[in-house]
């Protein structure tokens, strides 16, 4: 069976949606699937990958009745879309490489109208792989009035576009909590993101000795209980004035940057905010830590990508603050994780010697993670497109 899959982003782009589609890319030929990749990103170059360039509309996000009028037209008149160019390479690609699936990963109102279109045109089932949450998106729910709107105006055509789709896919039991709500009727399947295991098999675990090193990977959201942990380690550095610390954040945005200050201000040089780096040095650096740094939230439920790193990594994970959800579901027995929803307990798992030694000795992954593995999903998203051919 030859797929399609249509990605905005694609390797080398560094984004975690590009790694998702690159891993369909990367193991689907060990299940029999012969993968075709069409990307907007015109840097991505291999076996069967085709690129098409987009000219983007600027987005100006003050003006919210611009997005709603431009929305309406690319789904009234989607020949003036810019997204018309992917639908024309498409038609193309299906052509020459005789493709017998199609898949979508992005945005309904981009790439699922793409996909909607190509299967209306050619007959070939297609399936819509929700690898955010889009109109149901948590930063929607805890936005003011105009985006909640905006998010109403979006679901509302976003269901004829994706009701055609033979298959539904998302990343998160949460995301699939939410979309069944826009589409009750539908069954709607969960493929993790997953860590690659091939990046795990080069790199050294090595525990540091004359300090302790904290170390969180990739993006802060304003939800996070950040100062939790934070006022949990003021504490310990007031009661261990001894103790050598150093806290890392690789990839941090700058807009969180400022609720660092007040801490750097007590404690000078204990944090230290690392720019963009390459995925295998990140890696590098957490595998080099004595504790991984997870923050989540009760009250907004999502599963960072950065999880199923961690969990490849075995160096010992604090989570603040326990989500009582799904990443719990993932972590709880995992030997090598603490959770902690109090600054009190991050306190506690600081202090906790054992804490440390809790991380698996040697350089292998644990059989028992690699479910969570990209390779596992792929298999799992593999016998669903089969099952759902339409």
């Amino acid at each position: 069976m030859n797929i399609l899959i249509i990605t905005e982003h694609f390797p080398p782009s560094n984004k975690v949606s590009s790694f998702r589609s690159e891993s369909w890319y990367r193991y689907f030929p060990e299940f029999g699937i012969e993968p075709v990749i069409l990307t907007l990103n015109e840097k991505s170059v291999g076996k069967n990958i085709y690129s098409v360039h987009v000219n983007k509309r600027k987005s100006n996000q003050l003006s919210k009745f611009k997005v709603i009028t431009d929305g309406l037209n690319d789904y009234l008149f989607f020949s003036k879309s810019p997204y018309y160019t992917v639908y024309k390479k498409g038609l193309e690609v299906c052509a020459h490489c005789r493709i017998d699936y199609i898949i979508a990963s992005g945005g309904p109102f981009e790439l699922f109208k793409v996909a909607q279109a190509l299967s209306k045109r050619t007959g070939i089932p297609w399936m819509a792989d929700y690898r955010d949450g889009w109109s149901t998106n948590v930063t929607y729910k805890k936005a003011g009035l105009s985006k909640r709107l905006l998010s109403r105006f979006y679901s509302v055509f976003e269901r004829p576009i994706v009701q055609s789709a033979a298959l539904i896919t998302t990343a998160s039991p949460s995301y699939r909590t939410d979309l069944l709500r826009l589409f009750p009727e539908r069954e709607i399947a969960v493929v993790y993101n997953g860590f690659i295991e091939e990046d795990f098999k080069t790199i050294k675990r090595s525990t540091p000795k004359d300090k302790m090193v904290i170390t969180y990977l990739g993006t802060l959201y304003n939800y996070q209980k950040l100062e939790i942990f934070l006022n949990g380690v003021r504490v310990y550095l007031e009661k261990h004035s001894d103790v050598q610390l150093e806290i890392n954040f690789f990839g941090l945005n700058k807009s969180e940057l400022p609720r660092l200050d007040l801490f750097k201000s007590s404690f000078p040089g204990v944090i230290k905010v690392h720019p963009q780096t390459a995925r295998l040095e990140v890696l590098q650096a957490a595998a080099n830590s004595s504790l991984l740094l997870l923050l989540l939230s009760k009250d907004t439920i999502a599963i960072p990508a950065k999880t199923f790193d961690y969990i490849a990594l075995r160096v010992p994970i604090l989570v603040v603050e326990n989500d009582e959800d799904v990443v719990y579901d993932i972590l709880k027995d995992i030997p090598y994780v603490s959770f902690a929803d109090q600054s009190e307990e991050v306190l506690k798992v600081l202090e906790n010697k054992d804490t440390i030694s809790k991380s698996n000795k040697g350089d292998n992954i644990i059989p028992e993670t690699l479910k969570w593995s990209r390779r596992a999903q792929a298999r799992k998203l593999v016998n669903l497109l089969y099952s759902h051919k339409g």
